[in-house]
């Protein structure tokens, strides 16, 4: 080998004469990603064993009628048996679908009479009609569509029927004037805890009655119209005693909009709370029962109390937290004090009520603080607008963060001056 050969080899990068050196080096790292790929798959065997157990508990989880998810309440209908909850179901389940569903289960007869009698879903009400095998019963509940006849079939139903508290969950806030809402309330009105203590026998009797209306005509020409109406008279009897009682009759109108059709049906507006004061005014109650029948459940009942009471407090706290627009409207018209008006219109949540308060304040004192106070612009306005004392209506102009509250007050001099 010449001697140049020899120096580029004994220059060149020396290799180890151990082959598994490197070998070595590698095998511990495939070791440590080993023990690290076993260790992720445990805890992610582990997560996916938890989830596959949750997913089993859901699935095991029978639904309920209760469930927030109406296709969970339609499972749950589907095992239900029970005839009176299958009822319950039809009649005030907020699914339609659902609804549909507890009828398509309801064989008891009885039941299905009280579906037509008590639903306002004409789809309901025929499905239930196409279920009836009585076919006198089908005759019988085919006239339950007559708005005098249903009315009627309601007065007869008992004060302590389940289905009335059934309907009145479904019915409770609704606008609806038709007659029978107002019998159902009253009857659940007897069942109060407080009249019932007083009368423990109460019951309420309806009558309705059919009547006809005026003959109506255009120009000289009458109108080939039926029109008709009705008479419901209700008393309150405890045993064979009247303890109250009261009547109303349809207001016909004066003319009938052209185009109406050959037949024409006004309901009476009843008025259950003027009946229900009535009895209420009776000695037999207290002053307690009264605030304590402020928690009823039926507008009725807590208007005819407002209109009884005249404890400023009270009734300052009713104009305030009821949930009833009409029984907060007519508490604050009971209301005099004038600390209590100044608390309300600042208070208030509702804007009539808060406008109201402010209406009825005679204090410039008071209105001033109002004015200042108030985060309402519209109730800084009316409180201005009844000022009239120009040192209070300056020291408005100086309390006053807000600019607009103070353009008000200037435009409020300006008309003052002018009016001189």
């Amino acid at each position: 080998m010449s001697e140049a050969n020899r120096a580029r080899i004994d220059t060149a990068p020396q290799v180890s004469s151990n082959p598994l050196g490197c070998n070595c080096i590698m095998a511990k790292s495939v070791g440590r990603e080993n023990v690290m790929f076993k260790l992720c798959s445990i805890i992610f065997a582990g997560v996916l064993a938890v989830f596959i157990c949750a997913m089993a508990g859901c699935k095991h989880q029978k639904p309920t009628i209760e469930d927030k998810d109406s296709k969970g309440r339609m499972l749950a209908v589907k095992d239900l048996t029970d005839q009176a909850l299958l009822a319950r179901v039809a009649l005030s389940d907020e699914d339609y679908h659902v609804r549909l569903a507890a009828l398509d289960k309801i064989t008891d007869q009885d039941l299905l009479v009280k579906v037509i009698l008590l639903d306002d879903n004409l789809q309901i009400r025929d499905n239930a009609k196409r279920k009836l095998a009585d076919s006198l019963r089908l005759n019988q509940v085919s006239e339950y569509l007559d708005p005098i006849k249903r009315a009627s079939a309601i007065a007869t139903l008992s004060e302590t029927d389940p289905a009335l508290n059934l309907k009145m969950l479904e019915l409770y806030g609704s606008e609806a004037s038709r007659e029978y809402v107002c019998i159902i309330h009253l009857k659940l009105a007897t069942q109060e805890s407080r009249i019932k203590s007083r009368f423990p026998r109460l019951r309420c009797d309806a009558v309705v009655k059919s009547i006809y209306g005026p003959s109506y005509y255009f120009g000289f020409t009458r109108i080939n119209l039926t029109v008709k109406g009705e008479y419901i008279a209700i008393k309150l009897r405890e045993d064979n005693i009247t303890v109250a009682e009261d009547s109303w009759s349809t207001e016909f109108p004066t003319k009938i909009p052209a185009g109406i059709g050959s037949d024409v049906y006004f309901d009476a507006k009843l008025h259950g709370e003027d009946l229900l004061k009535k009895l209420l005014q009776r000695p037999e109650f207290t002053n307690d029962d009264l605030i304590e029948l402020m928690n009823s459940k039926i507008e009725e009942v807590r208007i005819a109390v407002v209109d009884i009471l005249t404890d400023q407090a009270v009734l300052a706290k009713v104009a305030i937290e009821d949930k009833d627009a009409d029984v907060r409207k007519i508490a604050i018209e009971k209301l005099t004090d004038q600390a209590i008006l100044a608390k309300i219109a600042i208070d208030a949540k509702d804007w009539v009520i808060s406008k109201r308060a402010v209406e009825k304040l005679a204090d410039q004192a008071i209105l001033a603080k109002i004015a200042v106070d108030t985060k309402d612009l519209i109730i800084s306005e009316k409180a201005v607008e009844k000022l009239t004392d120009q040192a209070v209506l300056a020291r408005v102009m100086n309390d006053a963060k807000d600019n607009n509250v103070r353009k008000i007050v200037k435009d409020r001099f300006e008309y003052l001056k002018s009016m001189k």
